[in-house]
């Protein structure tokens, strides 16, 4: 009989564990809706559900230094933060004492958490991870499937931490540092600056093998007089140059900075790295938050006048300029708002946008136009109803998948406004091409395609749409 209860103990927690379970979420900073904010979402692992109270200091603690870091202090209107409180059975994490850099005097110990913690991976102590990835990705999808960066905090004080898909740290008290610095792995695709360890050297926004000044990809940091390599000394320690010693290798690697936050802690990211998290940031987001009038079609008598504008997402300190084009001929200049008046205007049919333009001195090469966004009206002007009735009225739109997760296929819709060269690509967390399912010219209108990953390991995977000056990403998750 008690063999019995055992078994069937067992088994209900295997269930409990495999099926979607509502936990609590809460709100620390909503700054918009959460399709027009990139959503960090706090996962603990090791917390007790008597120890949530710690889970929400915690999370609390890393959210403050971020946002006091640069460039996340300047882009802090553009994100959410939300944490998922998920109890474990046991309080900790585990290590097991296995790493080949094993420090000496440190306790070996075990404990049953919700997301499977544990220290030493692949042999390396500080290297923490967690290891059950389905139980932390339907946790995902049960409870805030919009989410587009995921801390995970391990209640354990050795330090550790890992970058991959979700950005992993311990409570060590350079915890905060830590996890900022795995952001910049998961949420920038950075590489570790530092010349130690024994992986193979890759090209990385932040690293190269290229010594040549117009295949350096960071170029546009660097001025003429800075020899290439450049020495380590005191001469070029505040310059964007071409040091020597990154991504694991003391020869034949580089990094922009004598010194960075992916290179040590305790120190603000390099240009180039805050360029390309700036990058990242718009690569989820466009810059106009919202318009007026939302019809995409506005017809307007002659001798009328009729006002449009549009709100942006602003960074801390700076505002968006905002140009109005009158059939791509510029109207007004830095304005959010425009009236139209048509006393002078003849009837017919007209093109009015909107585009809005970060003009930060973060970014030096945005080659996708990233910080530029727009939105174009079809303007009528007079009695051609009949032209407004033929207009079809297609906007550039990138859909959420359905289904998200899936298994093996799922559906992906989106909208072209203009007939031009469309593709639509899937990638992989190191932003790595592993799908093509559109690249061809496409008239203006609604598109559904399936997308088949059946060759496709589980994981999290990035669609990205581009036409014309359009750039949308989503995300989706497969599970096998």
């Amino acid at each position: 009989m008690n063999k019995i209860h055992i078994t069937f103990g067992i088994l209900f927690s295997f269930v409990i564990n495999i099926l979607p379970q509502s936990f609590p979420v809460n709100e620390i900073i909503v700054n918009g809706d959460r399709d027009k904010r990139i959503n960090i979402v706090f996962l603990g692992d090791g917390y007790t559900i008597g120890e949530m109270h710690k889970f929400t200091g915690d999370v609390q603690g890393v959210v403050t230094e971020l946002f006091k870091s640069e460039p996340y202090n300047t882009y802090k209107n553009y994100f959410n933060v939300y944490s998922i409180e998920v109890p474990s059975e046991e309080s900790g994490s585990t290590h097991p004492g296995t790493a080949n850099d094993e420090p000496g005097g440190l306790e070996i110990f075990s404990s049953n958490t919700y997301f499977g913690s544990t220290y030493d991976f692949a042999g390396i102590h500080r290297l923490l991870v967690i290891q059950n990835y389905t139980a932390t990705n339907s946790v995902l999808a049960s409870n805030f499937p919009d989410w587009d960066i995921v801390f995970i905090i391990v209640n354990h004080h050795y330090y550790g931490g890992s970058g991959g898909t979700y950005a992993t740290t311990s409570t060590n008290e350079s915890s905060f540092e830590v996890a900022i610095h795995e952001l910049g792995h998961s949420f920038a695709r950075l590489a570790d600056e530092y010349d130690y360890g024994s992986q193979t050297g890759f090209e990385a926004p932040n690293a190269t093998a290229a010594t040549k000044f117009e295949n350096i990809k960071w170029n546009k940091w660097i001025h003429q007089s800075t020899p290439l390599p450049t020495p380590e000394t005191g001469d070029y320690t505040d310059v964007i140059g071409l040091f020597e010693g990154a991504v694991y290798n003391t020869k034949g690697w580089f990094r922009p900075k004598l010194n960075c936050k992916m290179n040590s802690l305790f120190v603000p990211f390099c240009e180039v790295c805050s360029e390309q998290t700036v990058l990242s940031i718009y690569n989820y987001l466009n810059t106009i938050d919202t318009f007026s009038p939302e019809e995409s079609v506005q017809n307007i008598p002659i001798n009328s006048s009729k006002e449009f504008s549009v709100e942006t997402i602003d960074p801390l300190a700076k505002r968006i300029s905002v140009n109005w084009y009158w059939d791509n001929e510029i109207t007004a200049e830095n304005t959010k708002s425009f009236l139209l008046n048509t006393s002078n205007v003849s009837e017919g049919t007209y093109k009015l946008k909107a585009v809005a333009k970060d003009n930060t001195e973060l970014v030096r090469k945005d080659e996708h136009n990233l910080l530029t966004s727009e939105f174009e009206w079809t303007v009528i002007v007079g009695n051609a109803t009949s032209a407004g009735d033929n207009v079809l009225k297609f906007n550039y739109s990138l859909q959420q998948n359905y289904p998200n997760p899936f298994n093996p296929s799922t559906k992906i819709k989106y909208s072209l406004k203009e007939a031009g060269h469309a593709t639509l690509i899937v990638y992989d967390l190191f932003g790595r091409e592993v799908k093509r399912l559109v690249d061809s010219y496409k008239a203006a209108g609604n598109y559904e395609i399936e997308f088949n990953a059946w060759e496709l390991a589980s994981g999290i995977y990035f669609y990205q749409l581009s036409s014309g000056k359009f750039r949308g990403v989503k995300k989706l998750m497969l599970l096998k």
